[in-house]
Order: C-alpha cells, then structure tokens, then sequence
C-alpha cells in the first residue's frame, strides 16, 4: 500500500516556537513508510530555514501581502482592504487546490485557525479531510466556528483550550474532537549557560527566566509590572530568551525602555538554540500569558527542575495540576504574579521541592510512545 500523502500549512513562515517546534515533532512522530508529509508556508523565512535543516519537504505558496500579516494589523484595515484580504485568502485556496491535485494529497492539516482560513475551502472543494490542531484557547468567534465546520477531525492539545467555547459548539463538534497530549523525548544533554551566570559570588541574583516569543499574547508586559514595585526585585535578574514576533517590536521596545527605567535587571538573548542550556541555568521560569495551548517551553523547564511560575490558561492546570508542582495564578494578576515570584525568591526550599515534583510529573504525563500511538492512529483512520 502506498503512504498516505499529508499536506501541512503553517501560516507563520518566520516563526520556529512552540508551535511550529511542535509541528515538526509531529511529522517525525508519524510513521515514515505510513505517511509522507509536506509543509506549506507562505514565504520563505525561519521555518523554512529549521525545516529544510530537520528534512522536511517545504513547500512556498505565495499569499499577497496584506493578507500576510501578523500582530493584529488585519483589524486596523480600511473595509477595502479587508475585502482585498478575503479576495488573497480565496485565491491562496485556489492555488492550493492545484497542489493537492498536483501532489496527490489524502489529508490536509491546518496547524492553527488562520491555517484552516488558508487550506480548509480548497479541501472541502476537493473532498478531503481536514485536521485542524488546536494549540491555544478558542472561543466564540466566527473564525472558531468556521474552523470547527470546516474540519474532519479537531486535535486539542489540551483539554482546557476549549474552556472558553461555548457548551453549544462543544456538543455539536464533540465527535469530531480528540485530546491527544503531546509527546516528549526529554534530553540530559545540556549545560549551564554561562553568559546568563550571576557575576556576584556573594549573595548571587536570581535568576528568572521567560522563554518563548515575545508579544503581548505572552503577557511580558504583566511580568515587567509585577517586577516594578517589587520588594525583591534588586535580588532579581531577567532573562529573556526568544524572538520579537512580527508585528510587535513597539512592544517591546515598550517594555525594554520600562525596565531601564525602573531600574529593573535584565538580559536580551534574543533567539537561541540553546534553549536547554537556559533552562538548566535560569531558577524560575514565568509564564504569563494570556492565552495558551499545551505550552512545551513549561513543561521542558520542569525536565530541566526549574521551579516553575504560569497562568491558568489553556492546558496550563494539566501541566500543573497541584501545588506540589509549580505555581499557578490568575490571568492578567499583576498581583499575583508579584507574590509568587517573591514567595518563590525567598525561599530556595520550595523551588528544589518544586523542581523536584515537577521533573518526576511531566516526565510521567507527556511520554512519546503514547503520542505516537495515538497520532498514528488518528491520521490512519481518516
């Protein structure tokens, strides 16, 4: 029997995170003599770089220019140009309809809702599946909507993405939806990043460590605030690991003139593909964002027993599903935040005991080969 062909989009062709890191994990988890897959972004960039470097078949598929862009920008649009969006996205599924045709293509997949806009007309216009991977909270919207019509089959990478759907959606897709956990295959293979190191031999700072792309989805700004009027923040030094997402470098440049200005501490690695490294080095990683899936860069901290700090999003409680493992707060608590971030800075004992319990859960949780038997198992039977 010949491989099943999948056809991948990914919108975000200068990305390579959580998402995208995630994708490709999935095409490697995928049996190789089963499946062969190819990965469709709309221009060349960072995930075409990383991709072609791990062998994956990327495919370019030109999308026009406003339709191509990120960090909300579509909003601001004049009427006519968000007709002019529509009008590129109908003519993006068009040329897409030549590729499967072209490729023999059985399954399309849409790593996030703007992939589904993009792929999800042209496989229904030739009868195919669509898988559509959801890997950060939804709600009510039209775009969710459209994306639950339009698919076959709907992953969650965790439960709790769909907390903000409605009861009513939920019921009417729940045949289609399936929860399947990421898998991980963790690796001891790394080093204290010695850059990042306290100069101070006596009384060291500590170390607290954001890793991930930067934009205001990922709620940076709310740990600036919190650090602001911090009792601890001259014990304290920032470590900031990822790229500016497009769209959001006034952000950020924000936030960076705040720190200077409030005296607070911190260093700008920019991207790095030493991420392991910083996690083994930082002794706090923070997440506060506002919206997740199943973030990776959280559970591979606590691999890494890194006492972890994040907000109840997404499947942020099914990474830590107690106390005995990190700690989790509020969305959008400042308040919050600050507490945990001092609690945790004052007291070495809880981190270690929080490091410990967090590397023994997610090493139980999130294995490979239960992943990979049901992934497999999913885009067999489509």
């Amino acid at each position: 029997m010949s491989a099943k062909r999948i056809l991948m989009i990914e919108p975000r062709f200068n990305s390579y995170y959580g998402a995208q890191k995630s994708m490709t994990h999935l095409v490697k988890s995928l049996d190789s003599d089963t499946f062969k897959t190819y990965i469709v972004t709309t221009r060349n960039g960072e995930l075409n770089k990383f991709l072609t470097e791990e062998g994956i078949d990327v495919k370019i598929v030109p999308l026009g220019k406003s339709a191509n862009a990120f960090g909300g920008r579509v909003l601001s649009y004049s009427i006519f140009r968000k007709l002019l969006v529509v009008f590129q996205i109908l003519f993006f599924n068009l040329r897409l309809v030549f590729l499967i045709k072209r490729n023999n293509i059985d399954i399309v997949y849409a790593n996030d809702a703007r992939a589904v806009m993009y792929g999800g007309i042209a496989a229904k216009l030739l009868r195919k599946p669509l898988v559509y991977y959801i890997r950060a909270d939804v709600g009510n919207s039209q775009v969710t909507k459209l994306g639950f019509a339009l698919s076959s089959r709907i992953i969650t990478i965790a439960k709790g993405v769909l907390d903000g759907a409605s009861e009513s959606i939920k019921n009417k897709y729940k045949d289609k939806i399936v929860n399947i956990y990421t898998g991980f295959t963790f690796s001891d293979h790394s080093n204290q990043y010695e850059d990042i190191l306290p100069s101070e031999e006596t009384d060291p700072k500590i170390l607290i460590g954001y890793i991930g792309s930067i934009n205001e989805r990922k709620g940076i700004d709310l740990l600036v605030d919190a650090m602001k009027s911090s009792a601890v923040k001259p014990k304290i030094e920032l470590i900031f690991a990822g790229g500016v997402s497009p769209g959001h470098e006034q952000y950020w440049l924000r936030l960076k003139k705040e720190m200077t200005e409030n005296e607070i501490s911190y260093q700008e690695l920019g991207y790095t593909d030493r991420v392991q490294d910083v996690m083994k080095t930082i002794d706090i990683k923070v997440l506060p964002s506002r919206s997740e899936g199943l973030p990776r860069s959280l559970i591979e901290a606590m691999y890494h027993e890194c006492a972890v700090i994040a907000t109840d999003v997404g499947g942020v409680q099914e990474i830590i599903p107690n106390d005995d493992f990190g700690v989790v707060i509020s969305p959008e608590s400042t308040e919050q935040l600050t507490k945990a971030i001092e609690g945790l800075t004052s007291d070495k004992t809880k981190r270690d005991h929080l490091a410990k319990k967090g590397k023994a859960y997610v090493i139980d949780t999130f294995r490979q080969e239960k992943y990979e038997r049901e992934i497999n198992h999913l885009f067999m039977n489509l």
